[in-house]
């Protein structure tokens, strides 16, 4: 999931930053900076940087699943936040509903996204440190 994840960010990210093209921790620094909520940006840089390239080769590293759900609806609020018109034309080009994509996961307390609203707060993880 987190390769995915930085999958979509990094050509999202030299489309609309080309002059980070390369510098990827950049580019989502670049990105990260425009997005009001602390909460996502924790939670989207985080999850990208600690688990998208396991350098230590640790096979044994888990993912938690609803980490995933909540980093994946961040990382998608964040790509809305930076570049709307280009977050909604991915969405219809895929046949995907922006609604669903943004939206909490079923008997989740989390906030819904999809109403436009591009400052809320997020629940931390217990292990975010704070961050």
């Amino acid at each position: 999931m987190p390769n995915a994840a930085r999958k979509v960010l990094e050509p999202f990210l030299s489309f609309r930053f080309p002059d980070k093209m390369g510098d990827f921790h950049g580019g989502v620094r670049e990105a990260l900076g425009r997005v009001p909520d602390q909460s996502i940006r924790t939670h989207v840089e985080r999850y990208v940087h600690s688990y998208s390239h396991n350098e230590e080769g640790d096979i044994s590293t888990t993912v938690d699943s609803s980490e995933a759900v909540t980093v994946l609806r961040s990382l998608f609020h964040m790509m809305k936040v930076v570049d709307r018109e280009h977050f909604e034309a991915m969405c219809r080009a895929l046949m995907g509903d922006e609604a669903e994509l943004l939206a909490p996961p079923l008997g989740s307390v989390l906030p819904d996204l999809a109403d436009g609203n591009d400052s809320v707060e997020l629940p931390r993880s217990q292990d975010a440190g704070g961050a």
